[in-house]
């Protein structure tokens, strides 16, 4: 009994130390409002925390995709590897177009999922509308795609095709 309860609480503390450190995002808004404020103070390694992980790529992404890759030698480890790198370009692009902006979040307009089952939705590039000092709104894609999963958004990449820009 001694050890569930060190176990449980061990587990309540990584918990809570994942979540305070602004990892656990419930809303599409706040995720964004996280990227915004990584962006304003040109913190690559929050953005990159913001982001998935790999073998979430290759558990939500690549089955969504792997149908349309047919024929080919592409396997969910390849896929994730040169994903990782196009998210990392978009994390360039962004700091390069967005980055010491001081803006403020107006809204955030997602799409139908690109994919939905029961434990995670695979979200499109959404709409973010944002005002600058000056009371001037822009609406802009700062994301590539967001994985909601049990209640928590994440940015599933950051490359923004140029079809979605």
């Amino acid at each position: 009994m001694r050890d569930l309860f060190i176990r449980t609480g061990t587990v309540v503390v990584c918990l809570f130390a994942f979540a305070s450190l602004g990892f656990s995002q419930s809303t599409p808004e706040e995720l964004i409002g996280n990227v915004l404020k990584a962006l304003r103070t040109k913190d690559r390694q929050t953005l990159q925390n913001l982001t998935i992980a790999e073998s979430d790529v290759k558990k939500f992404v690549w089955p969504t995709v792997a149908s349309n890759m047919a024929g080919g030698n592409m396997n969910g480890d390849k896929f994730a590897s040169m994903y990782k790198k196009s998210s990392d370009v978009g994390v360039d692009e962004d700091l390069e177009k967005f980055g010491g902006r001081k803006w403020q979040l107006v809204k955030v307009a997602v799409d139908e999922p690109k994919k939905q089952t029961k434990g995670y939705r695979l979200l499109p590039a959404p709409m973010v509308t944002v005002r600058d000092d000056s009371g001037a709104e822009k609406t802009v894609r700062l994301v590539g795609g967001i994985l909601e999963q049990g209640g928590t958004f994440k940015v599933a990449t950051y490359y923004v095709s140029p079809t979605q820009k």
